[in-house]
Formats: structure tokens, C-alpha cells, sequence
């Protein structure tokens, strides 16, 4: 389940990740929110989404076998311009408070993916499946996106759910970018 917008709807696509971790397994949940343009208040977004995820955790019974809740770990991707410059903590949203108060402003932080804090001669030589995403978004030209989708193709070969996936995702993103529109290939998977 993802909660989104300003009327609180829910979609279903939770991104649930299982992790080791001294040697014991851990779900991880990931609360992933798009972004094309800064928002001052992402940080509250961030922190109710989280919390609205954690309510519906409860209300579906998916709390750990002790009770306590599942880890969440809520990232925003902003792939736009200008570079991102709203505060990535809650905390800092609210000004200094004197005396004991100050120790109850709520926390939260969210993991900021900014995809124009790299160059695509630094994204080239790193072989890894975001590097690839980064450059699909602003590909260096129309020509160049053909070579990412065959490494993409190569890296994806043993793993026909994240091959789905990014197909999906590929798809809906070169539809958006007008300047980069070229003819995909049908896929059987």
C-alpha cells in the first residue's frame, strides 16, 4: 500500500525488501516518493506517509511477532532541476524551541536520491542497476539509450521480476520525455 496526495489515497505497491543482517533476515519496507520538483514540506509529507503506512501495518496485522513495527525506510527520488534544496528532517522544519520543549520536536529524515548530483561520465563506469536508471532518465541522447537497455538486458537476464519491472518502468519513462521518444521493440516478458 503507498499513501499519496493530498487526499490520502492509497495504492497498492508496497516495496517490500528482505535484507540480511547478522545473519538474520529483515524486511525492510520502502516508502518511495517521486519527485519533479522540490517541495519545501517534503520532510511532513514524508513523516505522515510513514505513519499512515504504519497505521495500515497494524490494522493488517503485519507488526513483528513482538509487536513492535517493521523498519520503513522512506526515500525521496527527485529527478528534475533545479538540484533539491528542501530539508531532509522534519526537525528542521520547525525553529529552535527554548528549554524542554526543543527535545520533543519530532524526528524523521528521509533518504534523498537526487539524480542530477551526478554527471553521466560518472554514472558510466559504475555497473549497477541505479546508475543505469539515472543515465535512462537523462540520457545523454536518443542514441545512447539503446546500449543502456542491452546492458540493462545483460545485468537482467536471471531475474524476470525486476526484467518485468523495469520494462514497465522504461516504458512509462521514455513515453514522458517528448525530446527522447523513439520506437521500443515489443517485449514478451
Amino acid at each position: 500500500m503507498r499513501i499519496c496526495g493530498d487526499h490520502l489515497s492509497t495504492r497498492a505497491d508496497d516495496i517490500i525488501w528482505r535484507v540480511k543482517v547478522g545473519g538474520e533476515w529483515v524486511y525492510l519496507y520502502l516508502l518511495i516518493e517521486f519527485q519533479s520538483r522540490v517541495d519545501q514540506y517534503m520532510a511532513l509529507r514524508m513523516m505522515v506517509y510513514g505513519g499512515l503506512l504504519y497505521q495500515d501495518l497494524i490494522k493488517r496485522g503485519k507488526v513483528l511477532a513482538d509487536g513492535r513495527l517493521p523498519p520503513v525506510l522512506p526515500i525521496v527520488l527527485y529527478n528534475w532541476s533545479p538540484r533539491w534544496s528542501a530539508v531532509t528532517d522534519v526537525f528542521d522544519l520547525i525553529p529552535p524551541v527554548p528549554g524542554l520543549v526543543e527535545q520533543f520536536k519530532p524526528r524523521l529524515k528521509y533518504l534523498l536520491i537526487d539524480e542530477n548530483a551526478w554527471t553521466d561520465s560518472e554514472l558510466a563506469p559504475l555497473k549497477n542497476l541505479v546508475a543505469a536508471v539515472f543515465r535512462i532518465e537523462h540520457p545523454a541522447s536518443p542514441e545512447a539509450i539503446g546500449g543502456l537497455l542491452s546492458l540493462l538486458d545483460e545485468w537482467l537476464t536471471e531475474r524476470p521480476d525486476l526484467r518485468r519491472m523495469f520494462a514497465l518502468w522504461i516504458r512509462a519513462t521514455l513515453m514522458r520525455k517528448a525530446e527522447y521518444r523513439i520506437v521500443l521493440p515489443q517485449i514478451e516478458d
